[in-house]
């Protein structure tokens, strides 16, 4: 569902309950322009969090011209009032169901559409004791939800299998972002993302949806509500050359390197970490600061408050879902998509190989590895990232609310709950 809404009744304002006529204001005092084209078109959501320049480089183009840009209105009117805009997030490591739970929760709005606050007369006030501050009034309640993808796999247009994506059953239940758009020859990274779902999260909120980020790359998640660091872009031909180098000299001669450069963060990564090594070298070069200063910048606050459901269960457990779900990938055509890829690009080096599935399947297809082997190292591969996800996920988020899978109700009764105290004044969603 792409393009502009149609204007709604003053109680249906996107925005915030207490300063949707702020939002309002906030679009004739920005001037802001450009529709905010959705799902993996550039950004309009400019200086947003950190963030400079708003359009995801290289992904796709920026604003319709002329169009007026809700979604800035809504950036607008946040920062003028304070307020926070809540972003649902649902967490938990690969297999455990989030993609399922999102599309449970998407459905209860066509089984129950909620109605909208009814507007008072002209000088109709509600009634209060007297001494009494007037109470704060329900917003309207939410159109729906937007689901917006924050895995790293996802984004890749060749493997809807292999990565998981969500189906037309769950898509056809409401707006999906940021999902199989991206060739497999494209990288991705965690600052196309922030840039990308910024501009889905501001404009969902503009619709009166809710945003729903579901995945498992918690780096993205940290770096969204946490903040990034502003290193400008670097020349292709600077990492080129830090890349020959490092086939010329191996990964220890230029960490050591960087240790004369950047000793703080030297001593962070290890000496035969060569993506971050060679990251760092190149920035430096590129920009003349070291990687520990760019990191040492001041952020500003976060627009976002994080609203987060994650999903877990014992490792034994999850064992066979995984196992379960691998099988059921290959009777879908896990083979068969990962060859018809092959066809398209078969440099094993493009970043849209390096996830989890692919790669197996390219060496299978390469005659590397027999299926029986492919399957085995595609569990075994799968189980140690699931084992890594849930670390990190009980690091941080530390307010999660954990749940088993298939407990959607308690999901959408804590969800309510949330989104109808503050500082979330919307009506409860279902």
């Amino acid at each position: 569902m792409t393009g502009t809404r149609k204007t709604k009744s003053p109680n249906q304002r996107p925005g915030f309950p207490r300063d949707r006529a702020d939002a309002r204001a906030g679009l004739q005092e920005t001037g802001a322009r450009g529709g905010c084209a959705q799902g993996v078109r550039g950004g309009c959501a400019q200086d947003v969090h950190g963030v400079h320049g708003g359009c995801a480089q290289g992904v796709a183009g920026g604003c319709a011209q002329g169009v007026p840009c809700a979604a800035q209105a809504v950036l607008a009117g946040a920062r003028k009032t304070g307020a926070k805009i809540p972003v649902l997030c649902l967490i938990g490591p690969t297999g455990s169901g989030k993609t399922g739970l999102a599309a449970a929760i998407a459905g209860e709005w066509l089984k129950t559409r909620p109605g909208m606050v009814p507007e008072r007369e002209p000088g109709q006030e509600p009634e209060r004791e007297p001494g009494r501050e007037p109470e704060r009034e329900p917003g309207p309640a939410l159109d729906g939800c937007v689901i917006i993808n924050a895995d790293s796999r996802q984004v890749y247009r060749d493997f809807p299998i292999i990565t998981a994506q969500p189906g037309i059953a769950e898509t056809g239940l409401c707006p999906h972002r940021m999902y199989g758009f991206l060739e497999t020859s494209e990288k991705f990274s965690a600052g196309a993302f922030i840039r990308m779902a910024q501009e889905a999260i501001l404009e969902a909120t503009a619709q009166n949806r809710l945003p729903v980020l579901v995945g498992g790359t918690g780096l993205y998640l940290k770096t969204l509500f946490g903040g990034i660091a502003p290193i400008p872009a670097i020349p292709q031909a600077v990492a080129d050359f830090w890349h020959g180098r490092l086939k010329d000299e191996g990964p220890e001669a230029l960490h050591s390197h960087l240790s004369e450069i950047d000793k703080d963060y030297a001593a962070q990564i290890h000496p035969r970490d060569s993506q971050r090594i060679v990251r760092a070298l190149s920035v430096w070069q590129s920009t003349g600061e070291t990687f520990s200063w760019w990191h040492s910048r001041p952020l500003p606050e976060s627009p976002y408050a994080p609203i987060t459901l994650g999903i877990d269960l014992p490792m034994s457990e999850l064992e066979i879902r995984l196992r379960g779900r691998i099988l059921e990938m290959l009777e879908q055509g896990a083979v068969l998509e990962a060859e018809k890829a092959f066809e398209r690009c078969p440099n094993p080096d493009a970043p849209g190989w390096s996830g989890i599935g692919c790669a197996e399947l390219f060496a299978h297809i390469k005659g590397r590895l027999t299926l029986d082997e492919c399957v085995g190292q595609w569990f075994k591969n799968t189980r140690a990232y699931a084992k890594r996800q849930k670390t990190w996920f009980r690091k941080d988020p530390k307010d999660a609310l954990w749940l088993r899978p298939g407990q959607k109700d308690e999901a959408i009764a804590w969800l309510n709950a949330r989104l109808s105290a503050d500082p979330f004044p919307f009506r409860p969603l279902f």
